[in-house]
């Protein structure tokens, strides 16, 4: 029995130190991005390996030292460690706990003044008992209480109280995940207790750490993945804003231009696009501030929108055709605009005569909403991606919105002379797709 009790305790410990080691170097990995508390939990993470080393190294010794007393001896000399790494946890453990409940809580809370003293003690009296057995005889292989039993435990009670007490102090400024989280470094070690009172010669209490270690060490994990998708969506949604900023404003220039002309060329119709233009702000203005994704029918409403005010302005000199096969899709707000608006500033209204913006919609083979944005204009060159030097923020934003918010792409296609042909692509992996019929349009 006593050698089953050995290779059990051996095994556990080999395992559980292979558990701490990669632990401690994933923290060792993400050193730079950790936060001020893990080095409490890395501390604990140490203690934990060094107390199943020497688990290790005390049930090996009798069995690969020759002669018995000096087998004995140095695996006395492994609980003597294991005592002290044990005291060296529970101290790490309660700065930990304050510290974490200090951010949680909002409450500035520390160690108590006794926690370092009653440590030291405590450790003191542990490992001067592993070779005279006044608190527990291990007898080299064999555990069992001695004389000084009930007084050794104080100390590591009063470690363990320690960040308890907080919990039940601070329990309604804690969710309950919290304090279950804290309270398995009470109840696992207990229950370690109970089962050696039950079944001894199992080194219980550095396994049963280890699994409250692994619970805690999860949970923190868990913590830190859930602000950093946070954080992402705070930074991805605060661009998305100032992107649209850009674009707004860009937007309303342009319109407000076309009206402004058309105010000195034909006052009528001036008018009329006075009247286009406030309603269109009436029912769309705060859709263009819209974060999140629209309908793709949505989007073309304004993409109606503009167009009429621009046809009113240049007449026979801009034709569009709406090809639109696909309706049923979100998109970010003004990905459609953008293209059209570009197709007529840097498109038609360079070539003399005109010509036609076509834009159509449909559903791509591989699963994707496809619109394209084609237009018959003057085109261009890769070198005329490049105005004196500066990019064309507004392609580089839309881009940006539609990998962030939909997974979406943008490519730009031109012949010098002959036209431009926008194509965004959008996977509708969780979409809700609705095809209808050839909802065509013919503007001329």
């Amino acid at each position: 029995m006593a050698k089953a009790n050995d290779f059990i305790n051996i095994g556990i410990s080999i395992y559980g130190t292979l558990i701490c080691l990669i632990k401690l170097f994933g923290y060792r990995q993400v050193g730079k991005l950790k936060r001020s508390n893990s080095a409490n939990f890395e501390n604990m993470l140490r203690a934990e390996c060094a107390m199943l080393v020497f688990v290790f190294l005390a049930n090996v010794f009798p069995y690969i030292i020759m002669d018995v007393g000096t087998g004995l001896f140095l695996a006395n000399c492994c609980y003597a460690f294991v005592y002290f790494a044990y005291y060296v946890l529970l101290t790490a453990f309660v700065y930990f706990a304050t510290e974490y409940i200090s951010k949680e809580t909002g409450n500035r809370i520390k160690p108590a003044p006794y926690t370092f003293p009653v440590a030291l003690i405590s450790a003191a009296i542990w490992v001067i008992s592993a070779f005279n057995g006044m608190v527990v005889d291990t007898a080299g292989r064999f555990i069992s209480r001695g004389p000084l039993y009930g007084l050794g435990q104080i100390g590591g009670y009063l470690l363990i109280i320690e960040p308890f007490y907080y919990i039940m102090k601070y329990r309604k400024s804690l969710d309950r995940k919290n304090m279950v989280l804290l309270s398995t470094f009470v109840v696992l070690p207990l229950m370690g207790v109970v089962l050696r009172s039950v079944y001894p010669g199992i080194v219980y209490m550095p396994f049963m750490i280890l699994l409250s270690i692994i619970l805690v060490d999860n949970t923190i994990r868990y913590e830190q993945e859930v602000l950093i998708i946070s954080q992402q969506e705070s930074l991805a949604k605060t661009r998305i804003r100032v992107m649209l900023s850009q674009i707004k404003p860009h937007f309303l220039y342009n319109v407000l231009n076309s009206i402004y002309v058309l105010c000195e060329q034909n006052p009528e119709k001036a008018q009329e696009a006075v009247g286009d233009f406030s309603e269109y702000l009436r029912a769309n203005l705060n859709y263009i501030e819209e974060e999140d994704n629209i309908a793709f029918t949505k989007e073309m409403e304004l993409v109606r929108h503009y167009l009429s005010l621009e046809k009113i302005r240049f007449e026979d000199k801009l034709n569009v055709v709406y090809d639109l096969k696909l309706n049923g899709f979100k998109l970010p707000a003004l990905s459609v605009e953008v293209l059209a608006e570009n197709a007529v500033k840097h498109g038609l209204l360079k070539k003399e005569e005109g010509g036609t913006v076509t834009i159509r919609s449909y559903l791509e083979y591989n699963n994707c909403a496809v619109i394209v944005v084609e237009d018959d204009g003057v085109g261009f060159t890769k070198e005329d991606l490049e105005d004196k030097g500066k990019k064309h923020v507004g392609l580089d934003n839309l881009r940006e919105r539609l990998s962030s918010m939909v997974g979406g792409t943008l490519d730009i296609e031109s012949i010098a002379g002959e036209g431009t042909r926008a194509t965004i692509r959008i996977p509708l992996v969780d979409s809700v797709i609705m095809l209808e019929g050839n909802d065509e349009y013919h503007s001329s």
